[in-house]
């Protein structure tokens, strides 16, 4: 599936006006006129499966956010204009990973909402295609602790990349709701911001009508337990480096 960078892709006006406008500068209304174009496309944009490091611009979304939007009344709620979104991502797509994210934009709104819409255009969502049916059964769990369990084992399962991803969103959505009071999130807020992210239909398949609500579900959970996922997954980690480690270290004697 292509990224939304790639989806964007348009082939370049040749226009008399377009070649005029790169030798002598673009007006005020033709400049305008340039926003609205979709940028070019950004190479990469997907995660690596076996990676325990984040892709670069997903790194750089998370940590301008962690660092400069905690406390931003309305974040991921207040109505940002098309336009200025679309000049950041413009600048985002021709310097890719090298873009400085600061020197192109003082608006926190902006900068959280094209980082939704980049978790939405990934290849896949981050809890990926393939585990979207095990995810699917957890809503068919009468018992709430049991449906918490399904849910961390299934996280546990997926490919070593996703999961880092993963961990470093819900890391992002929990400090966002530590800091409600000032920033106004809410876990139905985030839910519903978020949910494309997570869990997204495989392109081709069959799904039963309550599929939906199922999705919705899950994120609420991912977003509301996710101190306690984290420390799963964690200590569930550094077991199982604990007894690499071990098989190793019988291994040399």
């Amino acid at each position: 599936m292509t990224s939304w960078w790639g989806r964007t892709r348009q082939r370049p006006n040749a226009t008399s006006r377009h070649l005029r406008g790169l030798r002598e500068g673009y007006g005020e209304g033709e400049e305008e006129a340039k926003v609205g174009e979709a940028p070019p496309a950004l190479f990469g944009g997907g995660v690596e499966p076996n990676s325990d490091t984040l892709p670069v611009l997903f790194g750089k979304f998370t940590r301008y956010l962690n660092s400069k939007a905690m406390t931003c009344p309305g974040i991921f709620a207040k109505d940002i204009p098309d336009k200025d979104v679309e000049v950041l991502k413009r600048r985002v797509a021709v310097e890719g990973e090298k873009v400085q994210l600061t020197n192109h934009t003082k608006n926190q709104y902006v900068v959280a909402r094209l980082f939704v819409e980049y978790l939405e255009g990934l290849a896949e969502p981050l809890l990926t295609y393939s585990m979207y049916n095990c995810f699917m059964t957890i809503p068919t769990l009468r018992c709430y602790k049991h449906q918490l369990a399904m849910l961390v084992m299934y996280l546990q399962m997926l490919p070593r990349g996703y999961v880092v991803c993963v961990q470093f969103v819900l890391s992002l959505l929990q400090r966002f709701r530590q800091q409600s009071d000032q920033n106004g999130t809410s876990t139905s807020l985030l839910t519903r911001v978020f949910r494309r992210c997570f869990l997204r239909p495989p392109p081709h398949g069959y799904f039963a009508e309550g599929d939906e609500e199922g999705r919705l579900l899950v994120t609420e959970m991912l977003v509301e337990e996710s101190e306690t996922i984290l420390k799963s997954i964690s200590q569930v980690r550094r077991r199982v480096e604990k007894e690499i480690a071990g098989r190793a270290g019988k291994q040399d004697r």
